[in-house]
């Protein structure tokens, strides 16, 4: 450009193909890097502009950039959910300092070897430090001053003990981990609605790598809800309770994180199969790649139904106990939702999201999963969901029915 020009010729060049193109290939990894340094802040109001103009960009332009600023783009997104998991809330390093192992509770799946490296994956923008409990007495900053408070230690903040105060006493800062469990959210939501319709430009080890990282995600939250002794003594320390800002005054759950993070999952997973199996698909997958997937597919799936099967069956039973305590009459009054409720209310929907997605299989494809599905299809059939019966409904007449030479709208 001329620097005689004036600002509309200016606006109509960068509007230009090669103007976005220049733009793109000169700002666009600068934008992402500030965006996720932004986005990987402990502090809230910085920390959700960040990941919002991240959404905002890639609602609005992902479709038009290309394969290289894709690759830059899911490096983002790999780092910003790797460094948002707050993977030191089910550490055995946690479980030390609140003394749980001491009363006879188990240690968390996970040894010290397999947590010390996926806490080192973690760089220095996540909060992921756990501060080490010294002998009865001492402080973890070396004083005997008693007072606890937030320290910086190799980049990350950590929180002092103090045994004079255990309402309150928690060995990480219980606002910072809230915000990354906040930018979780936000990430899975936006890598669900932008990955899927840009799967061309992601290669297979990008496609690899994003999966494990979001099955990192699922993973851990479902590790910290199944821990109820682990979060009962959170509870009684403060964590997540409405003092804190986030609103709650119960036992603390990170049950919408789990279940967006399988949701999100699973959608990526039936969209990668699918696009995998078509002769002239967006993704090119290895058999190896393929079959791995197909594994990731089945595995989860056969999680998900036994879970919902399980919870529902715990329901059933709550049920038949609270008609036995009121001797068959009407329960007077109205009551709180029990956890098994909440947990079938934030699970009904990706069960019946997977359903669909099977639906959408072609005949060949249900008669290639046949084996694994058809037991999990029937054992669903047990639960007291309406919803998810109308969906096997149409699954056996549709998929299934076609599959065994029957013509069921016939009969």
């Amino acid at each position: 450009l001329d620097p005689g020009h004036g600002p509309e010729r200016v606006r109509e060049a960068w509007a230009s193909e090669g103007g976005q193109s220049v733009a793109q290939e000169r700002l666009l990894q600068p934008l992402l890097l500030l965006l996720e340094r932004m986005t990987l802040s402990e502090t809230d109001v910085v920390a959700n502009v960040g990941i919002t103009l991240l959404a905002r960009l890639l609602a609005k332009r992902g479709e038009t950039l290309d394969v290289r600023a894709w690759g830059t783009i899911h490096g983002s997104i790999v780092n910003i959910l790797r460094d948002s998991t707050p993977d030191f809330l089910t550490t055995s390093a946690t479980r030390r300092w609140l003394r749980l192992d001491e009363e006879g509770n188990e240690d968390t799946d996970l040894d010290d070897d397999e947590e010390a490296e996926g806490n080192s994956a973690q760089t220095s923008g996540a909060n992921g430090k756990v501060a080490e409990r010294e002998e009865d007495g001492a402080r973890s900053n070396g004083t005997d001053s008693g007072q606890g408070g937030e320290q910086d230690v190799d980049g990350a903040l950590v929180f002092n003990y103090d045994d004079t105060d255990a309402a309150v006493a928690l060995p990480f800062s219980s606002a910072t981990t809230f915000v990354m469990c906040s930018v979780q959210l936000q990430t899975l939501k936006l890598t669900g609605e932008a990955v899927p319709k840009n799967l061309s430009k992601l290669n297979e080890a990008q496609v690899e790598e994003l999966l494990e990282v979001m099955a990192r995600s699922m993973k851990f939250a479902h590790e910290f809800n199944d821990d109820l002794a682990l979060r009962v003594e959170l509870q009684k320390r403060g964590f997540m309770q409405a003092g804190d800002g986030s609103g709650n005054s119960s036992v603390p759950t990170l049950l919408r994180q789990e279940t967006l993070a399988l949701s999100k999952y699973l959608s990526l997973l039936f969209r990668v199969d699918s696009e995998a199996q078509r002769a002239k698909g967006r993704l090119a997958l290895s058999p190896e790649s393929h079959a791995q997937v197909k594994r990731r597919l089945e595995t989860g799936l056969h999680q998900l139904f036994m879970h919902y099967l399980l919870q529902d069956r715990m329901f059933t039973a709550e049920n038949e106990q609270d008609a036995d305590s009121t001797h068959g009459g009407p329960v007077v009054g109205g009551r709180d939702e029990s956890d098994v409720e909440v947990d079938l209310r934030f699970f009904t929907p990706v069960v019946l999201l997977s359903l669909t997605e099977v639906l959408e299989w072609d005949v060949a494809v249900v008669k290639e999963n046949l084996p694994w599905l058809y037991p999990l299809l029937t054992a669903l059939l047990d639960c007291r969901s309406r919803e998810v019966h109308t969906a096997l409904r149409l699954i056996f007449e549709q998929k299934i029915s076609t599959l065994l030479g029957l013509d069921l709208e016939a009969a």
